[in-house]
């Protein structure tokens, strides 16, 4: 697998299509998190701050390591 995706991410087409989706991905995560713990009827008025700051800061953490792997390979900082 490591192999795999060394050779796929050397090709540029698809860390672009890669990026695009790290993209959708945390714009989705951002949203999420608030949204499902709201579903579970975990409101208050104290905790809605906290809850609305977590999905952008959790979709940034997930985002940023995934991206970092694949630029890391992109850059020829990682080799097979």
């Amino acid at each position: 697998v490591f192999a795999k995706v060394i050779h796929a991410f050397q090709n540029p087409l698809f860390v672009v299509i890669y990026l695009a989706g790290q993209a959708v991905l945390g714009l989705h995560l951002s949203h999420a998190l608030s949204s499902s713990l709201q579903t579970l009827g975990m409101e208050h008025p104290l905790l809605d701050r906290l809850f609305r700051g977590a999905g952008p800061a959790v979709a940034f953490v997930v985002v940023a390591g995934n991206v970092a792997i694949i630029l890391a390979v992109a850059m020829g900082l990682v080799r097979a």
